[in-house]
Parts: structure tokens; sequence; C-alpha cells
């Protein structure tokens, strides 16, 4: 019976450190689930971080642009507007001529064609950082997903550490009943041998 016990105690040991080995190997390996969800949000952020800038910084570049047309626009229209003449003539409506209302139109013309030409520049700025913007932003949530994935594994880590604190703790209970039945039948053999000895 001591064999027997001896035994017992023994697989008890070699079960609880193989189980223990097991649930602190699910413990790091949660511990590694977080880490890398944790460095997935400062990716994510990141990228969102460096997505809005981008995305600004176009925007602020196409207003730029957009400012920068409407000067070029108006230098354009100084440049071709026919030049109002010195003397009685400036003040009078019916002082323009043919040539002066066709050199005015060409001006508008001239103006309009600059303005379209910074305006298209502009919004071509905008919209293309928005794209890159955009860009960044799915690299972000492509982030996020894995911090997802990571959480997953860091729950069914937790998840297996805790089934094996369970078996470790069922396990033990089970020995100890053992272990008492064995001290049971060892008092029970012990009470039988004194009567036996006693009888004769």
């Amino acid at each position: 019976m001591s064999a027997i016990a001896a035994l017992i105690v023994r697989l008890n040991s070699e079960l609880r450190k193989a189980a223990r080995e097991d649930m602190w190997a699910a413990v790091g390996a949660d511990i590694a689930a977080q880490d890398a969800a944790a460095k997935s949000i400062r990716s994510s952020g990141l990228y969102q971080l460096i997505g809005s800038i981008v995305a600004s910084s176009g925007a602020i570049a196409g207003a730029g642009m957009n400012l920068k047309g409407a000067r070029q626009s108006q230098l354009r229209f100084d440049s071709n507007a026919p030049k109002a003449s010195s003397g009685l003539d400036a003040h009078s409506s019916d002082s323009m001529s043919h040539l002066d209302v066709t050199r005015m139109a060409h001006a508008q013309t001239a103006a309009q064609q600059e303005t379209m030409k910074w305006g298209g520049m502009a919004a071509m700025t905008t919209e293309t950082s928005k794209i890159a913007g955009a860009g960044l932003n799915m690299a972000s949530t492509q982030c996020q997903e894995e911090k997802a994935k990571h959480d997953a594994d860091s729950t069914k880590a937790k998840a297996h550490a805790e089934d094996e604190r369970q078996f470790i703790d069922y396990y033990q209970t089970q020995i100890q009943d053992m272990l008492s039945k064995l001290a049971e039948m060892r008092s029970a053999d012990s009470e039988t041998r004194s009567k036996l000895v006693n009888m004769a």
C-alpha cells in the first residue's frame, strides 16, 4: 500500500508540474497576444495620423493653389485688359471702341482660363491627398483587424490557462481522495492485523 501511495504521490507531482507548465505557456501566449494587440493599436493610430496629415496637407495645398489661381487670374486680366485712356474720353461710357471691347472679352477669357487651370490643379491635389489618406486609413483598419485577432488569441489563451487551473484543482482533489481512501485502507488493515494478533 505504501508503494501505491508513493506512486500516486509521484504521478500527482508529475501531472501537476506538466499542467502548471501548460498553464504558464497559456499565460505567456496571452501576454504575447496582448502585446501584439497593443502594437496593432499603435500602428493603427500611426496610420490614421499620417492619413489625416496627408489629406489635410493636400487640402491646404489645394486652397493655396486656389489663392494663387485667383491672383494669377487677376494678373492675367490686368495684363490683357485695355488701359483707360487719359483725358475727357476716359470718363465717357461711349469712349470704348470695338477694339477695347474685344480686348476686354479676351482679358476675361484669359482670366477664366487661368482660374480653371489653377482650380483644376487644386482639385487634383486635394483629391490625390484624399486617396493617399484613404489608403492609410485602410492600413489602419487592417491593424485594427490584427488587434481583434490578437484579442481572440488572448481570450483563447486565458481559457486554456483556466482549463489547466481547473484540471490541477480537480486532479488534486482526486489524488487527495485516493490518498484518504488508501489511509483508510491502511488503517483498516492495521486494525485487522491487530485483531488477528490479539485473537491468536
